[in-house]
C-alpha cells in the first residue's frame, strides 16, 4: 500500500510542477504561484529548481540529438558528392553515325570517341562545404576574434550586473521580486 501512496505523491508532484512551470512562464511571482497552487513559497522555490534542472538536461539532450541528426545528413550528402565526383571523372564515350549516299550505293560510317574527363569541381565544392559544416557543428574550428561595438562604432558600456548562473535560488528570487515590484500594471495610467 505504501508503494501506491508514493506513486500518488509523485503523480501529484508532477501535476503540480506542470502547473508551476506554466504559471512561472506566465511571469507570476513565487508567492502568487504558491497561493494559486496551494503550497508554500519554499515548495515553489524547490519545484522551480527541479523544473530548471529538467529544462537544462532536456536542452542538452535535444542539442546532442539535433547535432547527431545534422551530422548524419551531412555524411549522407558528402557520400553523394564523392560518388558523383568519381562518376564525373569516368572516361567519356561518344559515338556518331553517318550515312553517305553515293550514286551507286549507301554506306554507313560509325565513329567512337573516347575522352578523359577531369571531373566536375562543383562536387569538390560540395565536399568542402560538408567538411566545413561538420567542423562547425563539432566545434573544431579555431576561435575567431569578434569585436562588438555600440552605436556609432563606440565601445559598449557594460554595467556591473551579476552573472545569473552564479546566483543562488534565493538571490534569483530576490531579483525577480524586485523586478516584479517595478512592473507597471496594464490598467494603471502614467
Amino acid at each position: 500500500m505504501s508503494g501506491d501512496k508514493q506513486s500518488q505523491k509523485k503523480l501529484s508532484m508532477a501535476h503540480r510542477r506542470v502547473a508551476v512551470a506554466r504559471l512561472y512562464l506566465e511571469q507570476n511571482s513565487q508567492m502568487d504561484i504558491a497561493a494559486q497552487v496551494g503550497v508554500t513559497q519554499q515548495t515553489i522555490s524547490n519545484d522551480l529548481k527541479a523544473i530548471r534542472d529538467d529544462w537544462m538536461a532536456r536542452a542538452a539532450y535535444d542539442l546532442s540529438q539535433a547535432k547527431a541528426r545534422e551530422l548524419a545528413r551531412i555524411d549522407q550528402l558528402e557520400a553523394h558528392y564523392w560518388r558523383e565526383w568519381y562518376r564525373s571523372q569516368a572516361e567519356g564515350k561518344s559515338s556518331t553515325q553517318e550515312r553517305i549516299n553515293g550514286s551507286d550505293s549507301t554506306r554507313e560510317k560509325l565513329s567512337l570517341h573516347k575522352t578523359d574527363r577531369l571531373g566536375d569541381p562543383r562536387y569538390l565544392a560540395g565536399i568542402q562545404w560538408c567538411i566545413e559544416r561538420r567542423c562547425a557543428i563539432l566545434g573544431l574550428n579555431a576561435a575567431s576574434k569578434q569585436e562588438l561595438s555600440g552605436p556609432d562604432g563606440k565601445p559598449i558600456a557594460f554595467t556591473d550586473t551579476p552573472a545569473f548562473a552564479d546566483l543562488s535560488d534565493d538571490e534569483l528570487d530576490k531579483l525577480i521580486a524586485e523586478s516584479e515590484s517595478r512592473k507597471v500594471s496594464p490598467d494603471s495610467t502614467g
